[in-house]
């Protein structure tokens, strides 16, 4: 049974990219709303609720008013220590928050994620164009070779590799180089390396064309 292969030229794209948005999703989320909380933010006085010092770390519980937060939603964020200090001292903490959505909110001395986080974020990122060099450069490299059974003919625009029965292989695709002894095509972003073994070739540069061969092993 025969197999045809179109290799997409843009799926390692879509794929780099979409890896690319959830990696920096979280640290993007975070400078966005920080962005909205310092155009659009308001800030009320929540009530401190717990209070606990973790070695240099400091977090503190609050909920905001009730005409704020009518859930009265439980908060928690980490504050430097002088933020922490006021508010175990007066059980009060000051929050800006965007209007009808409190969840979104920021206590005063709050300590934003620190440099592991960015460095984090920044290592996944080079090492996903690291990815998608590595597979270009492995396409580009990747070369099929076949010899010709058969004349070379021109055909209409395709990108096509299909097996054919008894390791025939038939490659439809743009011709890129031409010499005496062979043609190298390119096909869904693919080379093809057609050794012509005496068949002809009436196929120009930059032309389409349909090859057919017998698959040559990789050495």
């Amino acid at each position: 049974m025969s197999r045809r292969s179109k290799p997409s030229r843009f799926w390692p794209l879509v794929a780099v990219v979409v890896l690319l948005f959830l990696v920096n999703l979280p640290m993007g989320h975070f400078w966005w709303t920080n962005h909205r909380l310092d155009a659009d933010g308001e800030v009320a006085t929540a009530t401190v609720r717990h209070a606990k010092a973790l070695g240099t770390r400091h977090y503190v519980d609050f909920q905001l008013p009730a005409e704020v937060d009518p859930d009265r939603t439980t908060y928690s964020a980490e504050v430097t220590e002088a933020a922490y200090d006021r508010a175990t001292r007066t059980d009060t903490i000051e929050v800006t928050y965007l209007p009808g959505k409190p969840a979104t909110n920021r206590a005063v001395g709050y300590r934003p994620p620190g440099r592991v986080g960015l460095l984090l974020t920044l290592l996944a990122d080079l090492a996903i164009l690291g990815m998608l060099f590595l597979m270009f450069w492995a396409r580009r490299h990747d070369v099929l070779e076949i010899v010709a059974t058969k004349d070379v003919e021109r055909c209409k625009p395709d990108d096509t590799i299909e097996d054919l029965p008894d390791g025939q292989v038939l490659v439809r695709g743009d011709v890129q180089e031409i010499e005496d002894d062979h043609l190298l095509m390119l096909s869904g972003g693919r080379k093809v390396r057609v050794v012509l073994a005496g068949f002809d070739n009436p196929v120009g540069h930059q032309q389409p064309a349909q090859a057919q061969g017998r698959r040559v092993p990789r050495r």
